[in-house]
């Protein structure tokens, strides 16, 4: 994340909260706290608890009651979306034919079953979606700004580079 995605929410998620006693559970975060998160190259990523801890512990069991029993999967929800809302990409506008494009992405995925397609299949389904009428630009640059859009948001994994610019993974 550090690498390729830096400055982006890091959420820690420690499983089977249930399994743990209150003990166990603060020796928990004291390991955390001196042995992992001390060595984290970015710490400011990662995102706090309501209670000002680094790791969101929740339960996955959950005997007889809903998953929320304890409050900590609710507050994971919470979190998370306060986190995605507060993205900057969220409130960017894309051009209508990109969204059309990633509609029939995720058709083909969902249809097909195809995990990936090959540039030139990703070019005719821009043409079929109204990409490359605008004046002055190419189809090769628009579709290469949508891809990489996409990938910044995590909907595709394209690299513009020579040996892999033939490959988009829709599911990444």
């Amino acid at each position: 994340v550090y690498l390729f995605a830096p400055g982006a929410p890091v959420v820690l998620v420690g499983t089977h909260k249930d399994q743990l006693s209150a003990l166990q559970l603060n020796q928990a975060y004291k390991i955390l706290n001196e042995k992992v998160l001390l060595k984290v190259p970015s710490i400011d990523s990662l995102t706090k608890t309501p209670t000002g801890e680094y790791c969101f512990f929740i339960s996955n069991v959950s005997f007889g009651s809903p998953p929320e029993h304890d409050g900590s999967i609710k507050i994971l929800r919470k979190t998370i979306e306060h986190l995605a809302v507060n993205q900057k990409h969220v409130h960017e506008k894309a051009p209508i034919e990109w969204l059309r494009v990633r509609d029939r992405l995720a058709e083909i995925e969902k249809t097909k079953g195809d995990q990936r397609l090959s540039l030139t299949q990703l070019f005719e389904i821009a043409k079929e979606s109204g990409l490359g009428l605008v004046k002055g630009v190419s189809l090769e640059l628009e579709v290469s700004a949508m891809l990489q859009k996409f990938h910044d948001v995590g909907q595709v994994v394209w690299y513009n580079k020579e040996k892999l610019r033939d490959l988009v993974v829709l599911n990444p």
